[in-house]
């Protein structure tokens, strides 16, 4: 079912915490902004300009972590949805993608640029923008879309090779870096991990770019499964 019509590209929703809304990247030839609407497609509104890429919602719903430029490099940002107000909240020279916030509200986990091809999931302290970002994972690779389980001990994310599009895995690793695992891993590319909200399974996209599908298996690596035939371009999946 189509919720938001018109000609702009609209990509990445978000459902906010309470699921009445959701928030999305709109990419029209003005540039890109973060939009949110109620959960029919109704009342859409501008909130901000971003870079582009994924935001996340406070746990409150009150906040979204959006990606802004600052001098020439993608900073991580946190804008009121009620007013639009923005607050940088990295300035490192690394580029900054995927903010996700933690179920407790105290962490915003982003994939932190630590060298020219390699990316690692960090956490940012959303309350003091001064303390240094927490690496989490410490891979030879790319750790990218890293998300939270909803109870905040262990994230799904994308393991892989920056810019391919040919290899890429699903892996888990627990909030404090430790116990880095692998859930899925075959010769498809797989990628956008999804929680569902009791935490027993992971939605993903597997297949070519051209044409991939929709996923899920269980957290204990278990009941692996297809939920759409790839007929469509299908991505991002988001439970609800």
């Amino acid at each position: 079912m189509q919720l938001i019509a018109g000609g702009a590209c609209d990509t990445l929703p978000q459902w906010s915490p309470d699921r009445r809304s959701f928030a999305f990247t709109r990419s029209t030839s003005e540039g890109t902004a973060v939009w949110t609407a109620n959960a029919d497609g109704s009342n859409a509104r501008r909130i901000t300009s971003v870079a582009g890429g994924r935001v996340s919602w406070s746990p409150d719903g009150s906040r979204l972590a959006v990606l802004r430029m600052k001098d020439g490099v993608q900073q991580l940002f946190v804008v009121g949805v009620a007013d639009g107000s923005a607050r940088q909240l990295t300035s490192g020279g690394g580029q900054v993608e995927d903010p996700a916030w933690s179920p407790d509200g105290k962490s915003i986990a982003v994939c932190l640029q630590t060298g020219p091809e390699n990316w690692q999931i960090h956490l940012v302290d959303p309350a003091d923008p001064n303390r240094a970002p927490q690496q989490v994972t410490r891979l030879p690779h790319p750790a990218l879309d890293p998300v939270w389980s909803p109870d905040g001990t262990t994230f799904a994310y994308t393991a892989g090779t920056y810019g391919t599009k040919t290899q890429g895995d699903i892996r888990l690793v627990d909030a404090d870096g430790s116990d880095d695992r692998e859930l899925v891993a075959t010769d498809a590319h797989e990628m956008d991990p999804s929680w569902s909200a009791d935490g027993t399974w992971v939605a993903f996209v597997r297949g070519p770019y051209e044409k991939p599908a929709i996923w899920a298996v269980r957290a204990d690596k278990t009941g692996e499964r297809t939920l759409t035939t790839g007929a469509a371009t299908e991505g991002h999946p988001a439970w609800h």
